[in-house]
């Protein structure tokens, strides 16, 4: 991921953006990537990022597909029995995989985001899930649910 990112909207929103994915490596450059732009918190542990979720709001939560502890698609179904609007984007190098090892109502759950990726493109979607997440998490207000 490398070159600049100029947003195609004005916009002085800063997300609260959950990482989770197991390279280091990967998370290092996800973070310096969208930390400029966003409010991070980043972990290599799926059950602590259930944690953070637990107790404050985000967005967006970005998870890779594939970790040895916990996989995306099960993760993702642990946060959204947490019960908080948030959205969520898969990241996988495994993208033609997942037509046939997760089933249709798994990948519905979720955006989706193939490596190798852009800058601009996960900027880009995050942004995207940023703006569905705000407005997801106004109407929970305006219920009074959230």
């Amino acid at each position: 991921m490398s070159g600049s990112y100029e947003r195609p909207w004005p916009t002085r929103t800063r997300y609260a953006v959950l990482l989770v994915d197991d390279d280091r490596d990967m998370l290092d450059t996800l973070t310096a990537t969208l930390e400029d732009f966003h409010d991070v918190v980043a972990t290599t542990e799926p059950g602590v990022a259930l944690t953070y979720i637990a107790e404050r709001e985000f967005q967006v939560v970005i998870a890779d597909w594939m970790m040895p502890s916990m996989d995306g698609i099960e993760f993702f179904r642990r946060v959204s029995r947490i019960g908080r609007p948030t959205t969520c984007l898969l990241i996988s190098g495994r993208i033609e995989a997942l037509g046939s090892e997760v089933s249709r109502e798994d990948r519905k759950m979720l955006g989706l985001l193939a490596k190798p990726f852009s800058e601009k493109q996960l900027l880009e979607r995050v942004e995207q899930l940023g703006r569905l997440a705000t407005m997801k998490q106004t109407v929970e207000r305006m219920r009074g649910t959230g």
